[in-house]
Formats: C-alpha cells, sequence, structure tokens
C-alpha cells in the first residue's frame, strides 16, 4: 500500500523571523548579480502563491539554502512581512491611478465629464453606432443670461447656480446617457443609442426641471434661471462626422436663443430628413409642437 507524504509543517515564528530577516538582508546586499529564484507558498491553500527573485551576491550560499528550504514541497510559508508590505504599496498605488484618472476625466466644479472626456466619449459613442446601425444623440445646453447673474450677484452665486444646474440635469436624464461641461455656462449630454425625438423628449425634460424651481443663492433672494438648447442625432441619415454632428447640435442651440431662450431647437434640415423617412404620428405631432419646427 502506497504511503501517504507526511503532511506539512508550518513553519515556527523564529524560523519565519529568520527567513524574514534573511530576505531584508539579501535585499540590502544585492547587486546585479545572476538571479536565483525559488517558489512561496501560502501555509492557509498550501498552493503557490508566486516567485522570490534574489539577487546574487557573495556569499551563494545563504541564497541556495533559503531558496532550497523554501522550495521544499514539505514546507509552507506565510506572506512574509515585506510581501505584504508590497501587496499594500501596489492595492494603494492602483486607487491613486484610478483617481488620478478620474481627475483627468472630471470637471472640478461641478463633478460632470470635462471637455476632455467628452471628445474621447464622442467618438466611442459614433464608432459604436456606425458599427451597429443604431442612433447617438447629442444635446448642448446654455445657461440663459448667465452674465446678469454673475453681475448682479457675484461670481459665488454663479458657483452655485452652475453647481444646481448640474444637479437638475443629471438627475433628470437617463443612468446610460454622459452629463458634461462643455465648457464656462454650456453643458452638453451624449444620449447613446438614441435617435433625435427621444433626444429632444429627454432634452425638454432638462428644460423644464431647471426653469420649474427658482434658485436659492444664500443672502439672495430666489432667482429663477433658464436654459436653451441644440439637439443632434448621429446616424447614416444625419451627420456624418464628428465635426458636422457638434456642429448641428451647435447650429441648434444658437436657434432656440434666436428664438427667444428658454427653449429646444433642432435643425429644419433634420425635420426634413427624419419625416422623409416616416415616424409615428405622435412623433410628429411632437415635432411640429416645437416651436422651431417648420
Amino acid at each position: 500500500m502506497k504511503q501517504r507524504p507526511p503532511a506539512p509543517q508550518s513553519p515556527s515564528q523564529e524560523t519565519l523571523i529568520s527567513l524574514n530577516n534573511t530576505i531584508a538582508e539579501l535585499t540590502d546586499k544585492a547587486d546585479t548579480g545572476a538571479i536565483t529564484s525559488g517558489v512561496l507558498y501560502t501555509s492557509s491553500k498550501k498552493k503557490p502563491f508566486g516567485l522570490i527573485f534574489v539577487s546574487g551576491h557573495q556569499d551563494s550560499g545563504v541564497i541556495k539554502k533559503l531558496i532550497k528550504k523554501i522550495a521544499n514541497p514539505g514546507f509552507y510559508l506565510p506572506f512574509p512581512l515585506q510581501i505584504q508590505e508590497i501587496l499594500y504599496k501596489l492595492s494603494r498605488l492602483k486607487k491613486d491611478v484610478n483617481r488620478l484618472k478620474k481627475q483627468v476625466a472630471i470637471d472640478e466644479m461641478t463633478g460632470m465629464y470635462n471637455f476632455r472626456f467628452f471628445r474621447k466619449q464622442l467618438k466611442t459613442e459614433i464608432a459604436r453606432a456606425r458599427r451597429t446601425g443604431l442612433s447617438c444623440s447629442l444635446i448642448i445646453f446654455d445657461i440663459d443670461h448667465f452674465k446678469r447673474v454673475n453681475d448682479t450677484f457675484g461670481h459665488p452665486a454663479g458657483d452655485a447656480v452652475l453647481k444646481e444646474i448640474t444637479r437638475r440635469i443629471i438627475t433628470t436624464i437617463r443612468s446610460i446617457d454622459y452629463p458634461i461641461r462643455y465648457g464656462g455656462e454650456e453643458f452638453a449630454v451624449i444620449l447613446p443609442e438614441t435617435g433625435l425625438v427621444e433626444a429632444i423628449r429627454i432634452a425638454e425634460r432638462v428644460r423644464k426641471t431647471v426653469a420649474a424651481k427658482p434658485f436659492r443663492l444664500n443672502t439672495h433672494p430666489p432667482v429663477t434661471v433658464t436654459i436653451s438648447g441644440g439637439v443632434a442625432e448621429f446616424s447614416d441619415l444625419f451627420a456624418s462626422s464628428m465635426g458636422t454632428f457638434v456642429e448641428a447640435a451647435d447650429r441648434a442651440l444658437y436657434q432656440a436663443k434666436d428664438g427667444g431662450r428658454n427653449r429646444i431647437s433642432f435643425s429644419k434640415s433634420d425635420f426634413d430628413k427624419i419625416t422623409k423617412v416616416g415616424v409615428a404620428l405622435d412623433e410628429r405631432a411632437f415635432l411640429l409642437g416645437k416651436d422651431d419646427a417648420p
């Protein structure tokens, strides 16, 4: 009958301290000599965790003895203190990298995505639209008469308005949409897999949410603030490049401004295209109900 191999023995505290001290000593004395490796085991799962790499130094016998002892199949070594510290530092480093990545993409004042993220994500959504054949829409908003707020109540009040409009936009749009601080008092929303009609509906909800409740600015009396917006769609039927896509939304925004503000607009050419291919009666009625519809 075949005998079972002896159960692995857990190292004593003295042995662990000795091994840790030896590893630390080897680290201090390391040079650019040959590399020797050994297997590191965990005492819990009893499986190899990784490799110890030790740079060769004068006392090669110490290295060979250490590696042989660690690599012995009947000996299991819990994490040395040095390994725990390295893993902890790597974990903190990963968190720091993720935090920095987020900071690069986030506007500091509002917490929205910034213009740098806007360009990157819009390219991604355009590529997705081309690949899948699904639409992508864009809304660009601008605060009406924002300069009056700053001139009348001061820039701190203007900052408070920007933050509150941010909150109202984020709480109104869908979770799949991307809210962006486009620049100054302008905001944008990228709407993946969304056609023109649905994008206009979302833009209208945002406009009404902003205008519905006055803004409280500390010691100042409540102020009513409104926004205007321009909507465009990217698809085979509409814009054919990132540049024309953004330009279409921007032109529609200026059309809303020229039309009296506190409104949502889209281009006449987009209306002609969408009605030419056919839309449902309720969608056509919705589009014709817009102030900028032909």
